[in-house]
């Protein structure tokens, strides 16, 4: 798959995160027609969104372009606690446009294992904290880290809460049940 790319991408982030494809030896471009693949990084939602980028979802489909999508996440959570469209969502639509997507980040093992590599500390004393039962804690568990749920994070609907509560421990049972996924602890809130 990723020999087959081609040198020149077309990159769907916020611009500033352009950045993040240094190093990669490729050209970036910004019209889908001069594109040999398209590169998910992030997304500036409410500015950019899947509806949007539909346009060049369906080009790039028509033109049988590869993606690749760094980040996985389906919903992100704004300081203020609104959820808003993550990077996932455009890698969900162009596969149901029949898209060949390979796809990196949690919940896959892959990186969790290279940021383990890169810490000086043994397994058993590193917790995966986020809010996403489906990518956060179920890779945590994937590869035997322990986690924390962040519960007011992108299922604070589902739990009905809101940002910075405490959820009923039965909603999280059913939750849990729902995802095959159950975190070690649970915290309303993250801050620093």
């Amino acid at each position: 798959f990723y020999r087959t790319l081609g040198p020149r991408c077309l990159p769907m982030a916020r611009l500033e995160d352009w950045r993040l494809a240094d190093g990669l030896n490729r050209q970036l471009v910004t019209d889908v027609e001069q594109a040999d693949f398209l590169f998910v990084l992030s997304m500036d939602a409410p500015h950019q969104s899947v509806a949007l980028w539909e346009p060049v979802l369906v080009r790039a489909a028509a033109r049988q372009l590869p993606m690749v999508c760094g980040n996985p996440d389906l919903a992100r959570v704004t300081p203020s606690g609104t959820l808003l469209e993550a990077p996932g969502l455009l890698a969900r639509r162009y596969a149901e446009l029949g898209g060949a997507v390979r796809t990196h980040g949690k919940p896959y093992p892959r990186i969790y294992e290279t940021c383990l590599r890169a810490l000086p500390f043994a397994r058993e004393r590193i917790t995966a904290i986020g809010d996403s039962l489906l990518h956060d804690v179920l890779g945590a568990a994937g590869v035997g880290v322990s986690s924390v749920f962040i519960a007011s994070g992108v299922h604070r609907e589902e739990l009905h809460i809101a940002f910075g509560q405490m959820p009923d421990p039965a909603r999280c049972e059913h939750l849990y049940d729902q995802t095959g996924a159950r975190p070690d602890y649970v915290v309303p809130a993250f801050r620093w």
